[in-house]
């Protein structure tokens, strides 16, 4: 079957032509890159990635198909797909359908056949974009444009609620857009671990009686988020933070700024210093915003700082035992959190 044409319209008015490997029809979106080598199924399946049009820097795209084991999240969150070259048949012993089989059944529009070079390089030029990615006709581009520029692209998480693990640790996870291996991690380490609404109030979080709380990856924007759960719970219990969650915590503090960056950090590429170590170590990341190092007060320590731009990537406050990071962090990150609870 010949591929469908495909188009990708900038909220600048670039027009960039494809084929559609994916699901017809149309989606709006912000459209970044992410520089993963591999990994494009935890990709599409991260629920930080809901407001996305993702390009995809690796040029080959598909070619161990999808399987039942590596998902973030239960469906693909992303708004679309762009990659330079589709690799329709599929080479691995877990994979159980193509890539486009697996899009096409959820409704992605997905587009191949595009300089993905070229427009990264444009993305980091201008920053990230609102977009429409779609199959059909467009027969007055100003008109989209305009569609384009005013579309609202936060969408709430879908949640319900899940228990992780049987371990002797409570956390309850405040659930922005979590990731399944961040659970399976915690899980590994001893905990049960139980998702919260991101609206849950302190009352309730403390009645429950966890040990912590953990404030999940996610993604939107950190000003329309409600704070006033986790302000009344720092320095009553321990709260640790992974991305979005880590600009929820920042605000929570009070006095510290917060800023979206021009592009965000997307890929499992991403050198980070320990600045208490000196260790250099590379890190899996998708985020939008960053703390403002000149705003931490004493009693907050920066923790992690990114070695291409130098922004911050972890801070903490050993007085409340709360502790953030801006990447996803391994398990050996996530145990030294938990001596905030063993003590």
């Amino acid at each position: 079957m010949t591929a469908k044409g495909a188009t990708i319209l900038l909220e600048d008015g670039t027009i960039i032509k494809g084929k559609s490997f994916g699901a017809q029809g149309e989606a709006f979106g912000e459209i970044v890159f992410n520089t993963s080598m591999s990994g494009y199924q935890e990709i599409i399946s991260d629920p930080a990635n809901s407001n996305s049009v993702i390009v995809m820097t690796y040029p080959e795209i598909g070619n161990y198909g999808i399987n039942d084991e590596d998902f973030e999240g239960k469906k693909p969150a992303l708004k679309g797909l762009v990659v330079k070259n589709y690799a329709p048949k599929e080479s691995h012993y877990k994979s159980k359908m193509t890539l486009e089989n697996y899009l096409k059944k959820n409704n992605v529009v997905a587009v191949q056949g595009v300089d993905t070079r070229a427009l990264t390089r444009k993305i980091r030029s201008k920053g990230s974009m609102k977009c429409l990615i779609t199959t059909k006709e467009i027969k007055d581009i100003e008109a989209k444009i305009e569609e384009i520029k005013t579309c609202e692209l936060f969408a709430p998480v879908e949640f319900k609620s899940k228990k992780y693990g049987e371990g002797s640790i409570k956390i309850g996870v405040i659930d922005y857009g979590v990731k399944n291996s961040i659970l399976e991690d915690l899980a590994f380490l001893g905990c049960t671990s139980t998702t919260l609404p991101p609206g849950v109030s302190a009352k309730e979080i403390l009645e429950e009686g966890y040990d912590a709380v953990l404030l999940s990856s996610g993604c939107g924007d950190p000003y329309k988020c409600s704070l006033a759960a986790v302000e009344s719970i720092l320095g009553q219990i321990p709260v640790f933070a992974v991305g979005f969650g880590a600009q929820i915590l920042a605000l929570a503090f009070g006095g510290l700024r917060i800023h979206k960056l021009k592009y965000g950090h997307r890929g499992a590429n991403q050198p980070v210093i320990d600045l208490k170590t000196e260790k250099v170590f590379i890190t899996s990341q998708n985020h939008d915003w960053s703390v403002d190092e000149t705003s931490l007060r004493s009693e907050i320590k920066a923790t992690y700082k990114n070695l291409n731009d130098d922004t911050l990537e972890g801070f903490e406050c050993e007085d409340k035992k709360a502790y953030a990071v801006e990447f996803y962090p391994d398990k050996e990150i996530i145990n030294d959190w938990l001596k905030a609870v063993r003590k």
